[in-house]
């Protein structure tokens, strides 16, 4: 992998397949946030949190999303983006729908209706854009 000087690292603290998994989230080695995903299964698309692993992410832009990060390489993967939750945080609690294995940002760990979540998402994906403003490429690693 080629030698990149900002790292987000990922370290998920729950595995279970039932629930959303949430994780700890590192910019450059100084505390973030926390991240949502959906739970593992078997990297199966749109439905499942990706492999761990090391894995690149490009800034993009499209005028339905604006910018974004992207994660380019995800094995057996496409658009598996960093974001805010928004509306979708219904969804992956609720059957996983409109998520499609992207990674949630948020502030805090949250329960949302008896399940899993994460709190404060749109704020959280605003400071985390202002913070990786002036970076093109990242790696990202998730264990």
């Amino acid at each position: 992998m080629e030698d990149i000087e900002n790292i987000l690292e990922i370290k998920r603290f729950e595995h279970e397949s039932d629930q959303a998994n949430r994780s700890v989230q590192f910019l450059n080695e100084s505390f973030f946030g926390f991240g949502l995903e959906c739970p593992n299964l078997n990297n199966a698309p749109f439905k499942s949190r990706v492999n761990a692993g090391e894995y690149i992410a490009r800034k993009v832009y499209t005028p339905k999303r604006g910018w974004f990060w992207l994660l380019d390489n995800a094995n057996g993967r496409t658009e598996i983006i960093l974001n805010h939750l928004g509306a979708t945080l219904i969804n992956i609690i609720t059957g996983r729908k409109n998520f499609k294995g992207c990674i949630g940002l948020g502030a805090e760990l949250d329960n949302l209706r008896g399940q899993r979540s994460i709190s404060e998402t749109e704020w959280t994906c605003k400071q985390f854009m202002d913070a990786t403003k002036d970076f093109k490429i990242m790696k990202v690693i998730i264990t």
